[in-house]
């Protein structure tokens, strides 16, 4: 599985008025011609909906109609409309496509953030796209051929929108450390390990920036050996640190010898790098070859308990895959509690 995003952003032309924002993006991805077919989940889910809460109607009906017949009624109603209200979903899946042209095969689902609960209200604005492939070629092959049908169409619609640009993967990481740093600059990689763990980060999404040292507004820095967006832009990022473990163990006692400082194992590996992470509002996966046994088991019951997440060269691979794509795909659609009160209070 491989992942990337697209962010499709516009401005109105003359005659934007006359149609929502996201209309012609989905019409890029509605052209059969170029092999998108079109998915409909929302509408399969609200008409299964619609099947159950039909058959609850008469369970509720029966606990409520002995009180007040009204009331049943209302219950129904209010059950019925605050159920299918998923206003409140984080990072909502509005639309989807299967694209199968050739040999590529990419799922294309469009997301809307749920804080702007009228979209369309708003001049200009942007659309993002996320990109699930079986690799990065069936990836950049589906992409290329969106930007060409952008490319066709924009001539035909200008006057109701005008395409200004379309950032992909990388870019829109670094618009996020960009938002988040006074400035910063790419580096070179230090060791092999940390090569291996970056090419396969590489291979499982293009949401990827290796070695980025920033500097923030306090005047501090920070290096990252990898910060990685996980599909899904409204779930957070995570700084992907790399360590040889006798290489630190050397490094502590250099600093023993040389400024008398008694730095730990814990405090090397887990507590100063998270807090680095912590300064771009990122989550910390550290990985350390060469470490093992009891001694791995130990600093892992210390890294959960900071919410850091520690792998080794063992077990990096599989952990890594499953971050990355399993569990951000299974919250992409899940209501926080805060979001769903809210969009069910706020009913008139």
């Amino acid at each position: 599985m491989y992942i990337d995003q697209l962010r499709v952003e516009v401005s109105p032309g003359e005659n934007a008025d006359e149609l929502s924002r996201n209309y012609f993006v989905s019409k890029v991805l509605d052209n059969e011609k170029n092999g998108f077919e079109r998915l409909n989940p929302n509408k399969n889910i609200e008409q299964r909906w619609e099947k159950i809460i039909e058959d609850e109607k008469q369970k509720v009906e029966k606990k409520v109609n002995d009180v007040d017949p009204l009331l049943a009624e209302v219950a129904w109603k209010f059950l019925k409309t605050a159920s299918l209200d998923n206003g409140g979903i984080r990072g909502k899946i509005i639309a989807g496509w299967i694209y199968n042209e050739e040999e590529a095969d990419s799922l294309i689902l469009q997301t809307v953030d749920p804080r702007r609960r009228h979209p369309d209200d708003e001049e200009g604005g942007d659309t993002n796209l996320l990109i699930i492939s079986k690799d990065s070629k069936s990836n950049n092959e589906t992409i290329d051929d969106i930007k060409e049908e952008k490319e066709r169409l924009q001539p035909l619609i200008e006057e109701f929108v005008l395409f200004e640009d379309i950032k992909q993967g990388k870019d829109i990481v670094l618009e996020t450390v960009g938002r988040r740093t006074e400035e910063w600059k790419m580096k070179e990689s230090e060791n092999d390990f940390e090569i291996e763990i970056q090419d396969y980060l590489k291979d499982k999404t293009n949401l990827i920036v290796t070695n980025i040292e920033g500097k923030f507004s306090s005047g501090e820095s920070s290096e990252y050996d990898a910060i990685v967006q996980p599909v899904g832009q409204y779930n957070k990022g995570y700084a992907v640190e790399v360590k040889n473990f006798e290489q630190v163990q050397d490094q502590i006692e250099e600093e023993k010898e040389s400024i008398n400082i008694n730095t730990t194992l814990k405090s090397k590996l887990i507590t100063q790098p998270k807090d680095q992470a912590d300064m771009m509002n990122l989550r910390l996966i550290m990985i350390v070859k060469d470490l093992e046994g009891e001694r791995y088991q130990d600093l892992k019951k210390h890294a959960e308990q900071r919410k850091v997440i520690l792998l080794n060269d063992e077990n990096y691979e599989e952990e890594l895959g499953d971050i990355l794509t399993k569990r951000s795909i299974k919250t992409m659609n899940s209501p926080t509690h805060h979001l769903r009160r809210s969009s069910h209070h706020g009913r008139r």
